[in-house]
């Protein structure tokens, strides 16, 4: 489905919450001459501060600042695929792989970088 037809989706799904929607992000984007929401990752990034529960957010902003620390890397692997599944995160596995690779130690970074590994297992 096209970005432009997912958002006027969206919008229609809605219902008894777009009115507020509209006078809350709409509106004000008009009044300081911004184009409405029109692509599917802008409209999700505004759902998701509307209405993603601080617990959520707590949680995401843990995962975050996850790294391996001193803890062996079977512990941190465990740790990262359990925030991974917790927070639901439907980024690309490249992407995933990445934030995890760059919060190894040193060493492990570049020994994983070297042999090119791209799985968690």
């Amino acid at each position: 489905m096209p970005d432009e037809r997912r958002v006027q989706f969206t919008k229609m799904k809605l219902v008894g919450q777009y009115r507020k929607y509209r006078t809350n992000v709409e509106k004000p984007m008009r009044l300081i001459h911004q184009k409405a929401i029109q692509t599917w990752d802008k409209m999700k990034l505004k759902l998701q501060e509307k209405y993603m529960p601080m617990s959520y957010k707590r949680l995401f902003d843990q995962w975050q600042r996850l790294t391996q620390g001193n803890r062996p890397v079977s512990e941190y692997i465990k740790k990262f695929i359990q925030f991974l599944v917790k927070c639901d995160e439907n980024e690309a596995y490249a992407i995933v792989l990445s934030r995890f690779r760059s919060r190894l130690k040193d060493e492990l970074k570049r020994e994983v970088i070297v042999r090119d590994i791209s799985t968690l297992e």
